[in-house]
């Protein structure tokens, strides 16, 4: 199995397993189209919803008076 980059790669090989990849290719030549579209949306998905990056944490403004604090409180009654 090849690594899989992206959310494109997975769904590509989810479509090759069912055999919608060739039902895409068949669907797009009898509406006249040489190609269905598949790589390009594979490239577009991957690039979108990468695997295996490493997302930055957010940090919070630096302004004066700013503070982020979590504080557990009881409930009222």
């Amino acid at each position: 199995m090849e690594k899989q980059e992206g959310l494109g790669d997975t769904i590509a090989a989810f479509t090759k397993a069912t055999g919608l990849d060739k039902v895409a290719e068949r669907v797009a030549k009898a509406a006249g189209k040489e190609d269905c579209g598949c790589g390009k949306r594979r490239q577009t998905l991957n690039r979108l919803v990468p695997y295996n990056v490493k997302t930055p944490v957010a940090k919070p403004p630096q302004e004066p008076g700013f503070e982020l604090s979590i504080k557990a409180t009881k409930p009222e009654e």
